[in-house]
């Protein structure tokens, strides 16, 4: 025996749930079907950019030419005492410098240039500057000045630097200069103008560098000159004021005072011996005495050398600093005359830094390229023309298939009438019996048989013709379902009771000015009133009301009930539901209303409130019909309807 798990609930509902959030496919057909229908929106919409931008190109657009002129700088600039090597990035900020500029300025005179100095061109009005100019004028208050020379050289300067362009390349040091103008002399000169400029203002400014470096050393030298002659004239005061010359002077002064020393303690010891000695005879103190002044002229000698060596011991000390100073300073003075003399000898005709590789001999054309903005302007024109058709189908509220219309309002799509391509409305009857009035004769046979099948002659007899707003063709519905009802051998009558933009009249070639009023009044005969178009079979009766006060008096429903007896069907043209309240009277004496619904326009809402307004009256809508419809489409929903509802069929 086998045993079956039972599904869980819990299975089901997230079966059911991941099934709802199941993302539906994307149809693919249906957007190609779309972009078919948007074709000749998304083709004028290339159109459109394509001449936009060859008259842009072809006619506003001026063309472009660039040269280029080829340099190598040189590596290092090597000087006496150092070499150094600047990267091209400074070349090229020095290419595009003030001072290069305002050479080049002068040398190709472009302040007179209206390429370049666009203040000499007057400014039209209505040009986008002009336009501009003058919104700003009114935003602001400030009205545009002239402006000045600085002003004008400077935004001929902006202009010049923004048609040089400068490659470099680190490795081989090699600089390409690449100059942009409206015509091809005109690149090859400012190309090789801009390089020679350069090379110019780079040999000025090597020139002016050698030349400040050796006005500095100059003034280095001299004050190192003067400085050396200072501390020499010192040392020689120093040297006669103290009578300090040298170290071998002090050393024999400082040999006397220590010889001096010696002899005085020698003296001091004698004296202490004849002192201390018993003899007191004459001749021991004459020694004494004698000794005695030998110690005294010994030390005032004594003395005399400890002044001077203190002397020459200060003045030593100052001849020494005031000698090492001067040392330094020629020293210096020494270094700055040999790199003042160095700098003199760089200072004459050098090799530039910068030569000519290639000049620029030929200019090649670089914009506008049409070819490449034509394309991109084709290319934005269909983006631009399927983002139109693509919104223009998400925005639409209308219908274009029978189904959808049937499947939104739940009423009976009883036929689709093609739209007809009229000069004038006077011309609508000749197109109807003309091979191109084929397809609307075959939708109104296919409304005539929806109407008459199912259905007795008593049940169709008034017919009445309606829509919601004005513009969807109802008239002609009107027309086209009373001259198809005539091809059954029927006496038809058409009711015109839309007073709007002329009714039914403005259709035929004569038309009478006897309206139903007048009927309804005695005034003339019904025979007198009614017109018929020699073109059709179908009699008109002028109904047109300025208020529906006649449509709700007996004598109309009379006049109605006697007009039945006389014609096999009347056809109303009624005016919109919406617009007008006589469509909903007219509506409660009609046996079928024929519900007018123009192809991809009318929205579902006014449907359902035309629908509601008539249901108010107790007078349901019998069918829709769409108007205005392409014939291809038509077709197509033809082949699927057909399938799905037989009573579409034509007969």
């Amino acid at each position: 025996m086998s045993y079956h798990t039972p599904p869980e609930p819990f299975g089901l509902a997230h079966a059911a749930a991941m099934e709802q959030a199941r993302i539906a496919p994307l149809d693919v057909l249906g957007l190609l079907a779309c972009l078919w229908r948007g074709k000749w929106l998304v083709m004028t919409c290339v159109i459109v950019a394509v001449l936009l931008a060859g008259y842009y190109a072809f006619g506003i657009k001026s063309p472009r030419y660039a040269a280029t002129a080829t340099l190598q700088v040189a590596k290092s600039a090597e000087t006496s005492s150092a070499s150094y090597d600047r990267p091209l990035s400074a070349e090229i900020a020095l290419l595009q410098s003030q001072a290069v500029l305002d050479r080049v300025i002068e040398r190709r005179d472009l302040l007179n240039d209206p390429a370049f100095n666009r203040y000499l061109t007057p400014v039209s009005f209505w040009s986008l500057s002009g336009l501009r100019a003058s919104l700003r004028s009114a935003l602001t208050g400030q009205i545009q000045t002239t402006p000045d020379e600085g002003t004008i050289r400077a935004k001929t300067r902006d202009n010049l630097r923004n048609t040089i362009r400068a490659r470099a390349d680190e490795e081989s040091r090699v600089l390409s200069i690449t100059a942009t103008a409206g015509r091809e002399q005109d690149a090859v000169a400012m190309a090789n103008i801009v390089a020679e400029v350069y090379i110019l203002d780079q040999a000025e400014s090597t020139r002016a560098d050698a030349e400040n470096r050796i006005a500095w050393l100059t003034d280095r030298v001299y004050s190192q000159q003067i400085d050396l002659a200072d501390k020499e004239a010192a040392i020689n005061d120093l040297i006669s004021r103290a009578q300090v010359t040298d170290q071998t002077a002090f050393d024999a002064l400082k040999r006397q005072a220590l010889d001096t020393d010696t002899r005085l303690q020698e003296a001091r010891a004698t004296l202490a011996t004849l002192r201390s000695s018993t003899d007191a005879s004459a001749p021991s103190f004459a020694n004494a005495r004698r000794v005695e002044g030998q110690i005294a002229a010994l030390e005032a000698v004594r003395q005399t050398l400890s002044t001077q060596l203190a002397t020459q011991s200060d003045g030593l000390a100052q001849l020494q600093q005031l000698r090492r100073e001067a040392d330094a300073s020629r020293v210096l003075y020494e270094t700055f005359l040999a790199r003042l003399q160095d700098a003199s000898l760089q200072s004459g005709p050098q090799p530039p830094q910068s030569r000519i590789l290639r000049a620029a001999g030929t200019a090649e054309f670089v914009a506008t390229r049409k070819t490449l903005l034509v394309g991109l302007a084709a290319l934005l024109g269909a983006v631009l023309g399927i983002s139109w058709v693509f919104a223009r189908e998400a925005l639409s509220t209308g219908f274009r298939e029978p189904a959808a219309l049937r499947n939104a309002s739940g009423l009976l799509v009883m036929a689709q009438m093609p739209s007809l391509r009229l000069r004038r409305p006077v011309h609508f009857l000749d197109q109807l019996v003309a091979p191109a009035g084929r397809a609307t004769l075959d939708a109104a046979a296919a409304l005539r048989t929806t109407i008459l099948s199912g259905s007795t002659d008593e049940a169709a007899k008034t017919i009445l013709c309606t829509s919601s707003t004005e513009g969807e063709e109802k008239t002609q519905l009107a027309l086209a379902l009373a001259h198809s009802l005539t091809g059954l051998g029927k006496a038809v009558l058409l009711l015109d009771a839309d007073a709007r933009n002329g009714g039914a009249a403005r259709y035929l070639t004569h038309s009478r000015t006897h309206t139903l009023r007048a009927v309804i009044d005695g005034q003339i005969p019904l025979a007198h009133a009614v017109q018929r178009d020699p073109r059709w079979d179908v009699e008109m009766l002028n109904a047109q009301a300025q208020s529906a006060d006649i449509f709700c008096t007996a004598e109309f429903a009379g006049l109605l009930h006697k007009l039945s007896e006389r014609y096999d069907h009347i056809i109303i043209n009624a005016p919109p539901v919406l617009d007008s309240v006589n469509a909903r009277i007219l509506a409660q004496h009609a046996d079928q209303v024929v519900y007018a619904v123009r192809s991809d326009r009318t929205s579902l809402d006014l449907i359902r409130a035309g629908q509601q307004a008539l249901s108010d009256v107790q007078a349901p809508i019998t069918g829709l019909v769409m108007t205005q419809t392409e014939m291809r489409y038509q077709r197509r929903s033809r082949r699927r309807w057909s399938m799905a509802s037989p009573r579409f069929a034509q007969d």
